[in-house]
């Protein structure tokens, strides 16, 4: 699955992604609180299916969303779009989703058009991009191939005896002709998207976008406060996802005190949190300069602080402590 998110709350934001990252642009950190996720489904799939491109937003209650038109600006794929989705959320918070269809007209490799939302709030708006998103149309199997032969074969008009017909056997067997036509027009325009992809476990989900801050080498490039914005971003969404804790929306002082009332961390997770967090806020607020090392230190800390909450199964199989 070909996954991409860009999260933002408050004075905390996220740009990750399970395959690439986007670019979040400056002007909307202070814009928009919001949070835009972009998910293709099956990326490799033979060309006669439909893959499905979601794109959600996560925004305050009343914003409004300008969606990207996709359609026809990319040849040999074509690009239909449902009409967008808007829920209110709890928290006087908005999340808003639409799917686009990608049917490729041939086998090949289709770097689909870059994707860019808006969201606006008031007088506000914030622009979200997304790196392009790939998909791998690949060339039909032998089974493939006689399965769709299958939908495709009719009796032609001169094999029916219109003249030897009793009552209406010719009107039905035309009407029976005209249902195939039908089927295989509607199939060529707008093909039954797949099924959508199970969400995976938070902790996978918070592995890989560790995985992908690291490459992103924002050390190297200079950009120290992005960083740690980002790291621990991915770390207050995962302890949402994994636990529950509204820490997206918490300072780290309510964090912290939330976290020991909740009683689903331990001790020490407690401690290696409270550490964590006046960290990466002495970095944004105090400009603190971490050395490199520090830096790599702090992210390695994080993927352990992850892989030492995932639930184990027990004796029956379950997972423990499985949110």
């Amino acid at each position: 699955m070909n996954v991409l998110m860009q999260r933002q709350s408050g004075r905390f934001a996220l740009t990750a992604a399970l395959i690439f990252l986007g670019a979040l642009s400056p002007a909307a950190f202070a814009a928009v609180q919001a949070t835009v996720t972009g998910e293709l489904n099956s990326p490799f799939l033979p060309y006669h299916r439909s893959a499905t491109l979601v794109l959600r937003v996560d925004g305050p209650k009343g914003a409004s969303v300008q969606w990207p038109d996709l359609s026809g600006k990319l040849e040999g794929v074509e690009i239909a779009a449902d009409p967008p989705l808007m829920t209110e959320q709890p928290n006087e918070r908005l999340r808003a989703e639409r799917a686009y269809h990608v049917d490729a007209v041939k086998p090949g490799s289709y770097r689909l058009p870059d994707v860019d939302v808006s969201v606006s709030v008031g007088t506000e708006t914030g622009s979200f991009s997304l790196p392009p998103f790939v998909l791998q149309a690949r060339d039909l199997t032998a089974e493939e191939k006689t399965a769709a032969a299958a939908f495709q074969e009719s009796a032609p008009l001169s094999a029916l005896d219109v003249h030897k017909s009793h009552g209406l056997w010719w009107v039905a067997a035309l009407l029976a002709i005209l249902a195939v036509a039908g089927l295989l027009l509607k199939r060529f325009w707008r093909k039954k998207p797949l099924p959508a992809v199970p969400p995976k476990p938070a902790w996978e989900v918070a592995l890989a976008r560790l995985h992908e801050l690291r490459l992103r080498n924002l050390p190297i490039q200079g950009q120290t406060e992005r960083y740690y914005v980002d790291l621990s971003a991915i770390l207050r969404y995962y302890l949402e996802d994994r636990f529950g804790l509204r820490a997206p929306e918490q300072t780290t002082p309510e964090f912290l005190d939330a976290a020991a009332q909740s009683g689903l961390l331990t001790a020490e997770q407690q401690d290696f949190m409270a550490l964590f967090l006046r960290h990466s806020d002495r970095v944004k607020f105090a400009r603190h300069e971490p050395s490199m090392v520090e830096m790599e230190q702090r992210l390695a800390e994080a993927e352990r602080f992850v892989e030492n909450t995932v639930p184990r199964p027990d004796a029956a199989g379950e997972l423990e402590g499985a949110a």
